[in-house]
């Protein structure tokens, strides 16, 4: 049973939000494949070798783009041709008509062309739309735009801008009764910058403004501790909160009421909880995963079956919301197609597994500069990250980081950095950047922990990640971002979440 919360309102600390808006679910288009012509009579030049002055955008920054572009003269062709974006603007021209017509890269020129203008006989191949692959043809042609950013990265061009990090947080937190479990994900950042922490039955609230933490929910039956906490994006002030026994309840964290309550995990410990919009999808011990749209009341969208045999302990949504991925302890990774038909009971079976792991799967996070590419970490008996491809479902770079992994985020403002978190033995952080082949190198190792990372988390700007740990730390850093100041409050003061210390 859950105790009624107390409302997130103080004289001595509040925290206000803007965001006021319904819920609401955009709509989704797709493309439907091309009628197939057969033969002819007469020669049509291929638009493969069209000389390309694509429409949607060069890829480059408009702060960089200056008025050369405009003038007919030869020699701002040609300094523009040879400037700072010269490369880039090659690149991307054969990055486009490459991807665009589905061509080796090494056949197409530096201005998108090929080496014959006109193809006549069986040379050339019709480009057909492909729903049945796992990125459909309604956005296959983004992914031109993503080898765009691709180029632009500095990460990815030889020229990575090493920066400072530093190697000891800026805060701490004593978190005492924190859930020292693998398989739970008991942190989450809020879109309005409020951290949420569950310890043990409590469930607290700290915001940067607050010198403490504050308590929101109590549970009545301290057999029954909170196992997962997340929060809605799209509407921040919405919390989901899941228990040992499979309790889910959402609740709206400025008026303490509940909003939303899940049955279908009864007697099964919900480990994991993500949303995708207005819908929330929940992953428990059994392996069942549940898909509900909190629009209708006790409405069951999708139920995934058929994927999993044991404890769901990852859930991630890719950045368009079409795609689901799920880690389990049965050492797989499953993808799901939310745009898949569903039968009568809404049961989803899995568009296609990964199993190059050989341990429990918690660490998992969708690449935002490259459609498509998916990082997956392994717990101790693996201690590989590794990074997917979800189209042809290869491989693209695994490396042993020496510890399990307990959580991954991939940066989105310093595109191809990759964030890891691990346990036992090392209990330290690691920065990747994905290389050209890609292969993940390693940028700076963190160390500085007195126990294994249980949870990890990013705040909505990037400015802090917060990680939990089996010593009942709760450690603030600043890792995407240079700290030319140090905060007034460092490592050496240790305010706690309002409860007694168990030390």
């Amino acid at each position: 049973m859950l105790r009624k919360p107390k409302v997130l309102m103080s004289d001595k600390c509040s925290i206000k939000t803007n965001h006021r808006r319904p819920l609401t679910i955009r709509r989704k288009y797709s493309l439907q494949e091309p009628p197939s012509v057969v033969g002819g009579d007469r020669f049509i030049p291929t638009r493969r070798n069209m000389r390309n002055t694509f429409v949607i955008g060069d890829g480059i920054d408009t702060c960089k783009r200056n008025g050369l572009e405009a003038n007919n003269d030869h020699k701002s062709k040609t300094a523009v041709l040879r400037g700072p974006n010269g490369r880039i603007k090659q690149q991307y021209r054969r990055f486009m008509a490459s991807t665009l017509y589905e061509l080796p890269i090494t056949t197409v020129d530096h201005d998108g062309l090929t080496k014959r203008m006109l193809n006549f006989g069986s040379t050339y191949h019709r480009i057909v739309a492909r729903p049945h692959d796992l990125i459909s043809s309604s956005l296959d042609y983004l992914r031109v735009l993503e080898d765009v950013q691709l180029i632009g990265d500095t990460s990815r061009s030889g020229h990575y801008k090493y920066r400072h990090i530093d190697s000891a947080p800026f805060r701490s937190l004593e978190a005492p009764g924190i859930l020292n479990d693998f398989y739970t994900n008991t942190i989450c950042w809020s879109k309005d910058n409020i951290l949420a922490v569950a310890l043990g039955t409590g469930l607290y609230f700290w915001h940067p403004s607050c010198e403490s933490g504050q308590e929101f929910l109590r549970m009545n039956d301290e057999r029954n501790p909170i196992t997962s906490v997340s929060f809605c994006e799209d509407v921040p002030e919405l919390l989901a909160v899941g228990t040992a026994n499979g309790e889910v309840v959402v609740y709206n964290i400025f008026t303490g009421q509940c909003f939303y309550s899940v049955s279908e995990h009864l007697g099964m410990q919900v480990g994991t909880i993500a949303w995708n919009k207005t819908t929330l999808t929940t992953g428990d011990k059994s392996g069942q995963l549940v898909q509900h749209d909190l629009r209708f009341d006790r409405n069951i969208v999708a139920d995934y079956t058929g994927g999993h045999l044991q404890e769901i302990c990852a859930l991630k949504w890719n950045p368009d919301g079409r795609y689901l991925a799920s880690g389990s302890n049965c050492n797989t990774v499953c993808i799901w197609d939310n745009a898949m038909p569903r039968n009568n009971r809404n049961s989803v079976n899995p568009l296609t597994f990964f199993s190059g792991h050989q341990s429990a799967v918690k660490a998992i996070d969708w690449c935002p500069g490259r459609r498509g590419l998916i990082a997956t970490g392994g717990g101790y008996a693996d201690q590989t990250v590794k990074v997917w491809d979800c189209n042809s479902g290869h491989v693209k770079s695994s490396v042993n980081t020496g510890a399990q992994v307990s959580g991954l985020h991939w940066s989105r403002t310093n595109l191809f950095e990759l964030l890891s978190s691990h346990g036992y033995p090392s209990n330290h952080m690691s920065l990747w950047k994905l290389g050209n082949d890609p292969d993940l190198e390693h940028v700076k190792k963190v160390p500085g922990f007195g126990g294994r990372i249980l949870s990890m988390t990013v705040s909505h700007e990037e400015e802090t990640v917060a990680t939990a740990g089996s010593d009942e730390q709760l450690r603030l850093w600043h890792i995407f971002r240079s700290c030319t100041k140090s905060p007034s409050i460092g490592l050496f003061s240790t305010p706690t979440f309002g409860v007694p210390q168990i030390r």
